[in-house]
């Protein structure tokens, strides 16, 4: 008689993948409930662009407060930003999420 693992085998990193540390960071960045709100309303344009200021009208936060959390995103590669006059727009960038989404496949 064979013993069934007790969990699915996932594609997480084992302890001397080179991945870990980049994946760490990244679920780290998206620890953030303001960062999570923020991804979710970008996701549910469709890929179409999000103004600053309409990011800071749902969220009820001040421009200062969704510009360095959009920053994060942006510098993480999992948005991107076009600046146009005064306001900056954002677009979710799907295949950002890919590692991500392989990491936790079961």
């Amino acid at each position: 008689m064979t013993a069934e693992p007790c969990c699915r085998v996932t594609n997480l990193p084992g302890p001397s993948d080179a991945r870990v540390e980049d994946l760490a960071a990244a679920f780290r960045l998206l620890g953030d409930p303001t960062r999570l709100k923020l991804l979710g309303i970008l996701a549910r344009r469709d890929c179409e662009e999000v103004c600053a200021c309409d990011l800071s009208d749902a969220l009820h936060l001040t421009p200062a407060t969704i510009s360095h959390h959009m920053k994060k995103l942006v510098e993480a590669d999992i948005v991107a930003v076009e600046r146009r006059g005064r306001w900056a727009h954002y677009r979710l960038l799907p295949d950002a999420f890919t590692p991500l989404r392989q990491a936790l496949e079961l």
